[in-house]
């Protein structure tokens, strides 16, 4: 009767785990195609905008690295050909009485005609040179007008301002403000392109984000489906699966009820001295150990989960015990283990059969997926923190696929790399167990290994009752 329970149990749980809702068929199809239709208008979106935004940037970058600076070179150089103009012009209507520092006005006109040369001009460079040299010609002719006033020779200075320097002025400057102008303009054409560039990247920016909203929104009622269906499905093999395990649970109370009992007998009727004894002695506390899991967790099935708050389990024993049961197997496959644990005990409030559960799955997960690692290890840490008791189990193995550590505590989940065989159930039990008695469970995983932890509250009253022991004896 229990063979046939769990073999047709068994049968129901794989084919739910070979053939997963959604990822197959027309459904898995479709939400295939509209996941890359969404990818390829999103992927469409971001170049045409990004190779806009690369137009609007070279623009304004030439705004603001050539135009905008020449036309700030051309202004100061009009206004100091100005500037030294006007004083002459003082200089010469005072009769010599007021000076003017010609030589710094030259030196400024100078800086700012090599400024100028900085920033061309396409299609305009014959431009700036005759500029340039409109320039120089001004700043000759004010140098001599200057001289002939140091030497007081104001008559003298009055014919060279009104035969050299007004003219050669007045030609520089004309030239220096049409150039000027030409730049403004050629700067508010760039502006005017960047606009437009920047109103054909937003336009184009909503359509194609409308249209990928169009997608993602049609896509997701057609996935919002199939995941509705597959949490249905899932919903009903998990029930299947735990009445399946309520009646394995209390099929093998029975058997094991006499087992026990008989190690008993033969353990009082075996001396101590002899070689038989730890073997027995160790039976019997692994088939208490058994006895006390099937009898917890079948309470735990029964009662609809709901948790024993007036449990009271040492972590550190527990655990120790479970390491002792998992050394065989370990030893067999090169696989040290270790505890870490305080010297004062760490008491939960939780049954001592679902604890064992709890930390079984984790070490016996450890030892299985180890693969070939070079270093081989599982530790597990039993740490006091507050009114909690956190426990981890650290292995040394190759830690997870990528994307695994956000699903590896789902139903029928495997993150399996090295082809061992399973369901994928064991994970899932531990965060079901930890979370119905009040506690939480996660992993960090590198490509050195995995760390599972979970945590459990402390007892909430602190009556003195001494833990319930890890094992029967």
């Amino acid at each position: 009767m229990v063979a046939l329970g769990a073999e047709g149990g068994v049968r129901a749980a794989s084919a739910g785990a070979r053939a997963p809702v959604g990822a197959e068929g027309p459904a898995g199809r479709l939400i295939l195609v509209g996941f890359f239709l969404a990818v390829a208008a999103f992927v469409g979106a971001t170049t045409v905008s990004a190779l806009l935004m690369r137009e609007v940037s070279v623009r304004s970058a030439q705004i603001d690295s050539n135009v905008f600076p020449r036309v700030v070179a051309l202004s100061t150089l009009r206004e100091r050909v100005r500037e030294l103009l006007t004083g002459l012009d003082d200089a010469i209507d005072s009769g010599g009485a007021r000076s003017i520092d010609a030589g710094r006005l030259t030196a400024e006109i100078r800086e700012e005609q090599a400024l100028l040369a900085r920033y061309p001009m396409r299609g305009r460079a014959d431009d700036l040179v005759r500029i340039q040299e409109h320039v120089r010609a001004a700043v000759s002719a004010a140098a001599a007008v200057a001289a002939r006033l140091a030497a007081g020779d104001t008559a003298s200075a009055q014919a060279a301002m009104m035969s050299e320097l007004r003219p050669a002025a007045a030609s520089a400057d004309r030239e220096l403000w049409e150039l000027a102008e030409l730049s403004a303009n050629e700067g508010e054409v760039a502006a005017r392109r960047i606009d437009r560039v920047r109103q054909s990247a937003t336009v184009l920016s909503f359509v194609l984000d409308a249209f990928c909203v169009a997608i993602a929104s049609t896509f997701a009622v057609v996935s919002l489906r199939a995941v509705r269906r597959h949490a249905r499905l899932v919903e009903i093999r998990s029930n299947e699966l735990e009445q399946f395990a309520v009646r394995v649970a209390h099929d093998l109370r029975s058997p094991l009820t006499p087992v026990l009992f008989a190690l008993q007998q033969t353990s009082r009727r075996t001396p101590q001295d002899d070689p038989a004894r730890p073997t027995i002695d160790r039976a019997v506390r692994s088939v208490g150990r058994v006895t006390t899991l099937v009898e917890d967790l079948l309470a735990f099935a029964q009662a609809g989960g709901e948790i024993d708050r007036s449990a009271r389990t040492s972590a550190v024993e527990v655990v120790r015990a479970t390491l002792d049961d998992a050394r065989a197997d370990a030893q067999a496959a090169s696989i040290q283990l270790g505890l870490e644990a305080p010297r004062r005990d760490v008491v939960v409030a939780c049954p001592s059969g679902v604890l064992t559960s709890i930390v079984s799955n984790l070490v016996r997960n450890a030892v299985k997926y180890m693969a070939s690692a070079a270093e081989r290890c599982v530790v597990v840490r039993v740490v006091a923190i507050d009114r909690r008791a956190r426990v981890e189990v650290a292995d040394t193995g190759p830690g997870l696929p990528e994307g695994a550590v956000d699903r590896v505590f789902e139903p029928y989940v495997r993150a399996d790399r090295t082809g061992q065989p399973g369901l994928g159930l064991g994970l899932s039990t531990v965060k079901r167990l930890v979370e119905a008695y009040g506690g939480r469970v996660g992993v960090r995983s590198t490509p050195a290994g995995c760390t599972f932890w979970f945590e459990l509250p402390a007892p909430e009253t602190a009556d003195g009752a001494e833990p319930r022991a890890a094992a029967a004896s």
